[in-house]
């Protein structure tokens, strides 16, 4: 999955060690953007709290319509911005970039913001996109014994009992199908004519997409 991160340098190894491929960018801006209210969370203790982001949405919009991205975490720091942030870690949009992808706005404070988010992306990819209604995202409410939990230990994404572990486990079986998007590079990784042998005519065409990300990554 081709993933841009700018201004932050998350660390997204709950992904990698899972299996899912990134081809991770990097990108910064100085620009302070206006504020915008996002909606209402629940926080882990049952208090109902307003969220708000910076408004990317036509910054990024603009500036990268032309290159094709999966997610986008567009990194922000606290300090920018007025005391209305206090509970907002990351905000996930639901409203696609004429480029294709999916962006959310993190704050940049130490947490694990970008993950979370990121699973966030990766849940609408697999539900809206690709149809996988089994794909559920419980990162924010989280249901145990017909109950409600939010933000479900959260700060443990290793805890396989934890929203992170919940929803990856409906999520994992499309390891494949997440590894082999439309991002994927295009260009051929062998050529072999009928003038160098019997074999004929081999493209990246034929080879699984779990190898041919990998096969980039090395490149």
């Amino acid at each position: 999955m081709k993933t841009l991160c700018i201004n932050c340098k998350p660390d997204l190894s709950f992904f990698t060690k899972r299996g899912l491929i990134l081809d991770v960018s990097y990108g910064v801006t100085y620009q302070k953007f206006p504020t915008i209210k996002t909606g209402e969370a629940i926080t882990s203790d049952g208090k109902k709290v307003t969220l708000y982001s910076p408004d990317v949405f036509k910054y990024l919009d603009t500036l990268y319509r032309n290159e094709k991205y999966d997610m986008i975490f567009f990194g922000w720091r606290p300090e920018d911005y007025g005391s209305e942030y206090a509970f907002t870690g990351g905000q996930t949009f639901g409203k696609k970039l004429s480029n294709g992808a999916y962006f959310a706005t993190v704050r940049q404070d130490g947490g694990n913001h970008e993950p979370h988010e990121g699973m966030h992306m990766i849940g609408k990819i697999l539900y809206i996109d690709l149809k996988k209604y089994d794909a559920v995202d419980q990162m924010d409410a989280t249901i145990i014994d017909g109950k409600v939990y939010y933000y479900y230990h959260n700060d443990q994404p290793e805890n396989p009992d934890s929203n992170f572990g919940i929803t990856w486990k409906t999520y994992e079986k499309y390891l494949p199908e997440l590894n082999s998007l439309n991002t994927m590079p295009t260009y051929k990784y062998f050529k072999l004519t009928e003038s160098t042998g019997s074999r004929g005519n081999h493209t990246v065409a034929e080879l699984k997409p779990e190898l041919v990300a990998k096969l980039d990554l090395t490149r």
